[in-house]
């Protein structure tokens, strides 16, 4: 499976529901047991597999800089963040993440992406844990 948008996000981004100079994103670690259902998954309270452990919190944690931008060279838009850090995790499973809307409630959250880890399934033992966006954005809709 690779990184992918919900659907669900292309129709709220539509209504105006996403604001990326203003609302507040967080990113959750996700188990290799994840697998996205593009069509059907939401918001945050239809995910199940979250990763779990040590100084690591359920729902994820804020991510700093969501950007969505315009690229003409290539002609299409590019969402991106800055490296996440989660400080001295233990995990034994993250094998990829998901960028939502905080609303504050699991409900309400509005799923954006799912990132795939390239390198596979990782763990962590009392360690940083870094999500590092690809070079070119985290995902384009080009």
């Amino acid at each position: 499976m690779a990184s992918v948008f919900y659907n669900n996000y292309h129709e709220e981004l539509g209504k105006g529901s996403i604001d990326y100079t203003s609302d507040t994103f967080y990113l959750m670690l996700m188990t290799e047991a994840y697998t996205p259902d593009i069509d059907t998954e939401a918001f945050r309270s239809d995910l199940s597999n979250e990763s779990s452990g040590t100084n690591y919190t359920a729902g994820g944690q804020e991510v700093a800089s969501v950007t969505w931008t315009q690229n003409n060279t290539d002609n299409r838009a590019v969402l991106d963040f800055a490296d996440e850090v989660f400080v001295n995790v233990t995990l034994a499973s993250a094998a990829g993440a998901v960028l939502y809307k905080r609303t504050g409630a699991d409900t309400t959250d509005i799923l954006i992406c799912f990132i795939e880890f390239t390198e596979g399934d990782r763990s962590v033992v009392a360690n940083d844990f870094t999500v590092t966006p690809a070079t070119a954005g985290v995902l384009t809709n080009g």
